[in-house]
């Protein structure tokens, strides 16, 4: 019996991290991302209206540009350890960490 094809559909760079894991696992994904994530120019919220940053992928931080120093002071929940990573390696304060997916 054949695999399934197994469309990957994420934006890069985690397009092709997935891509990965299921070709280790025996899959021959196709990696066809619908959109590209890139940076755009935003003004932060008042980080004196929130208690914390929840933070749903590391793309905040590779995109978010110098408006997210503004945000420092916040507390970080991330979604899962690359994001934690690159939260600290931002100067960001990681209060808690998930295993990836942000509806566990």
């Amino acid at each position: 019996m054949a695999s399934p094809r197994i469309i990957v559909l994420r934006p890069q760079p985690g397009a092709t991290a997935t891509a990965q894991a299921l070709r280790n696992a025996g899959y021959d994904p196709v990696v066809t991302p619908l959109f590209a994530i890139e940076p755009v120019a935003w003004t932060p919220a008042d980080p004196e209206a929130y208690d914390a940053l929840l933070v749903g992928s590391a793309n905040v931080f590779r995109h978010g540009g110098p408006a997210l120093a503004d945000l420092k002071g916040l507390p970080v929940y991330a979604v899962g350890g690359k994001t934690a990573r690159m939260a600290t390696d931002l100067g960001f304060r990681v209060r808690g960490q998930g295993s990836g997916g942000l509806a566990a």
